[in-house]
């Protein structure tokens, strides 16, 4: 799936362009529908994407990708972003239905 990728985080722009055939159409689609939704609304996609998995009681860890000083601090920031907490809480709620995180099978 697309969070296994890349194509959420800082590396959207080049898995858009060029499509690698190992990763589903489905992904690229959804991909483009939430880059939409956060153009449209001014929301940092990546940010959006590490507190989706950071709040959700799906993932029980996340693993990150930072391979400078500087990306980690941008990371954390994020994480510590208050309006992108509130923006994967209510994605979070639409995706659930019923106001609360999806729950793992």
């Amino acid at each position: 799936p697309s969070h296994d990728t890349g194509v959420l985080g800082n590396k959207y722009e080049d898995y858009m362009s060029r499509k690698p055939e190992w990763i589903p159409q489905e992904d690229f689609t959804a991909a483009e529908s939430l880059h939409a939704m956060c153009m449209d609304r001014g929301i940092d996609m990546t940010g959006l994407a590490l507190n989706f998995v950071y709040r959700s009681t799906v993932v029980d860890r996340m693993v990150l990708g930072a391979s400078r000083p500087e990306e980690l601090t941008r990371t954390l920031e994020r994480l510590n972003d208050e309006s992108l907490a509130a923006a994967a809480d209510a994605l979070l709620a639409r995706i659930s239905g019923d106001g609360g995180v999806p729950q793992g099978s």
